[in-house]
């Protein structure tokens, strides 16, 4: 970890809390990390509140848009219609 200094964000410390071999390669710890969104959430929630100065928590990432040439229902697209 001593090979990135980058600042820890939410986004980063969220990611790192999921899987933190994804983060840090090649790290020989055996936490395997916190699966449920929600457990990750609540736990960044919790650091906050130890800190002097919290940082804000960023507001959450839009939806996606759809595409616009996606198949509606499952159905196969026009172009890979035989017949």
């Amino acid at each position: 970890m001593s090979s990135s200094h980058d600042p820890w964000t939410y986004d980063k410390l969220f990611v790192y809390l999921k899987s933190p071999a994804g983060v840090v390669p090649g790290t020989k710890m055996t936490y395997a990390g916190l699966r449920s969104e929600q457990q990750r959430i609540n736990l960044l929630a919790y650091l906050r509140t130890q800190s002097d100065n919290p940082l804000p928590i960023p507001p959450p990432a839009p939806a996606k848009a759809a595409t616009p040439n996606a198949p509606a229902n499952g159905a196969a697209p026009a172009a890979a219609k035989k017949g």
